[in-house]
C-alpha cells in the first residue's frame, strides 16, 4: 500500500490501483497510517510537506467513486529526473512499529580507527576509550578522547613529523590539528598531517578519501591539502573534498572562504613535483559552488553552484545524493555501512538518482528502495545482492 500512496501522490496511479487503495482507507487504522505516511517530515527534499493529507484523502475517495483519472499531482516538481527515488529518512519510525519484517542478519565488522606514529608504529584506536599521543622521546604530542584527537599547540617539535590516521569503512572520525584546524574524516580514507606545523611553512596535510576541512586563519602560512594529482591552496575556510583512489572524480565544495584548485598538468614535457608553477592548471572557487577534477582528462574541470549541504550532510551521518548515479550511490553506501553490495541489475548502473539518507540503517535503506522502487534485493553470505 505504501507504493501505492507514493504512486497517487505523484500522479502515477491506475484506476484500479485508485479503487484498491480507497477500499484499503476503508479502515479507521489504515487511514491514520496513510496520514502519518504522509506527513512525515521525512521525504526526499521534503517534497511532500506542504501536501494537505485530509484534502488528499478526500481526493482518493472522490476520485475512486467517480472512476475519474488522477487529478494533477500534488506536488509537481517531485519527478525531475528520469529515476529520482523517495527515501523514508524516518523509515525506522515503520520499522519499530512492526510494518517492516525482518531480514537476514548482516555480521558488520566492527574494525579499528588507526593511527601510524612517525617510527612506524601503529595503534588501534577505541572510541570508548581515551589515550594520550606521545612522540618517539615519550612526549606528550596530542589526546584522544572518543572519536576525536586534538594536538597540542604548544608541544616542543622543530621538525615535521607526520602522523597518518585511517578511518575504515562504517566509521567517521574527527582531528584537531596543532594550528586550530577542525578536520572531519569520512569512512575509508586516510588522512596524513604534522604533529605541528612549523612557523614560515605551508601547512601541508595528505588526503585520500573525504574530509571536511574549517581551516584556522594564518595569512602567512597558506594551508595546502594535497589529493592524488592535485591540490587545494586554502586561506582560512569551511570546505569539503571527495577524493577517494577508486572514484574517477574528485570534488572540491566551498562552503565559505577562498581556495584555489590545482591540478597536475600531465602535458607538461618535464616532469616536476607538484605545485610548481609552470607545471599546473589553477582555478579560483567561489563559496556555494563545486569544482570537479576528472583524474582521466584535467581539461575537463568543471565548477557548479551547488546546494552544499548536499555534500557536507554525511558529517552528521547523513547520506544526500543529488543527480547521482546508481552505481556511485551504492558505492558510497558501501563505504558508509561497512557492507558489500552486489549489483547483479546492470541496467541500473546509469540511472541518475536523488536520494536523502538519515541516521537509518542499512536494513532501513534496502527496505525503502525495495517498498518505493520496487528493487529487488537479497541478503546472503553476509552480502547484499540486488537481483
Amino acid at each position: 500500500m505504501e507504493k501505492l500512496i507514493i504512486k497517487y501522490l505523484t500522479d502515477t496511479i491506475s484506476e484500479k490501483e485508485l479503487n484498491l487503495l480507497k477500499d484499503w482507507l476503508g479502515e479507521a487504522k489504515n487511514k491514520e497510517y496513510f496520514k502519518t505516511f504522509v506527513n512525515a517530515n521525512s521525504l526526499l527534499q521534503n517534497e511532500f510537506t506542504n501536501v494537505n493529507v485530509e484534502v488528499a484523502y478526500q481526493k482518493i475517495i472522490d476520485q475512486a467513486v467517480k472512476k475519474e483519472k488522477p487529478v494533477k499531482k500534488l506536488y509537481k516538481k517531485f519527478f525531475k529526473y528520469v529515476a529520482a527515488i523517495l527515501i523514508l529518512v524516518s523509515a525506522g519510525y515503520f520499522y519499530q512499529q512492526g510494518y517492516f519484517n525482518e531480514e537476514d542478519a548482516l555480521i558488520i565488522a566492527n574494525e579499528n580507527v588507526t593511527l601510524e606514529l612517525e617510527n612506524g608504529e601503529v595503534k588501534a584506536i577505541s572510541e570508548q576509550t581515551n589515550m594520550s599521543i606521545v612522540n618517539t622521546k615519550g612526549a606528550v604530542v596530542g589526546n584522544q578522547k572518543g572519536s576525536t584527537i586534538a594536538y597540542n599547540t604548544s608541544s616542543e617539535v622543530e621538525k615535521l613529523i607526520y602522523n597518518t590516521l585511517t578511518v575504515p569503512y562504517g566509521k567517521r572520525f574527527e582531528l584537531f590539528l596543532s594550528d586550530g584546524t577542525h578536520v572531519h574524516l569520512n569512512a575509508g580514507s586516510t588522512f596524513k598531517y604534522p604533529v605541528k606545523f612549523l612557523p614560515n611553512q605551508e601547512r601541508q596535510v595528505y588526503l585520500t578519501g573525504e574530509g571536511y576541512f574549517d581551516v584556522a586563519k594564518d595569512v602567512d602560512n597558506i594551508f595546502v591539502v594535497n589529493v592524488e594529482n592535485s591540490a587545494i591552496e586554502v586561506y582560512g575556510t569551511q570546505f569539503n573534498v571527495s577524493a577517494y583512489t577508486d572514484d574517477i572524480l574528485t570534488d572540491v565544495v566551498l562552503v565559505e572562504g577562498k581556495v584555489t584548485v590545482v591540478i597536475e598538468n600531465k602535458k607538461a614535457q618535464t616532469k616536476t613535483r607538484l605545485r610548481k608553477k609552470t607545471q599546473e592548471l589553477r582555478y579560483p572557487l567561489k563559496p556555494g559552488y563545486k569544482g570537479t577534477i576528472n583524474k582521466q582528462n584535467v581539461d575537463s574541470y568543471t565548477q557548479n553552484k551547488v546546494n552544499t549541504s548536499n555534500y557536507t550532510s554525511w558529517v552528521e551521518g547523513k547520506l544526500i545524493f543529488k543527480n547521482t548515479s546508481f552505481k556511485n550511490m551504492l558505492r558510497k553506501m558501501e563505504r558508509h555501512f561497512n557492507v558489500t553490495i552486489v549489483n547483479s541489475n546492470k541496467e541500473l548502473d546509469e540511472e541518475i538518482y536523488n536520494a536523502n539518507f538519515g541516521n537509518i540503517s542499512i536494513y532501513e535503506v534496502m527496505k525503502g528502495l525495495n517498498t518505493n522502487y520496487d528493487i529487488q534485493y537479497t541478503i546472503k553470505e553476509n552480502k547484499i545482492f540486488i537481483n
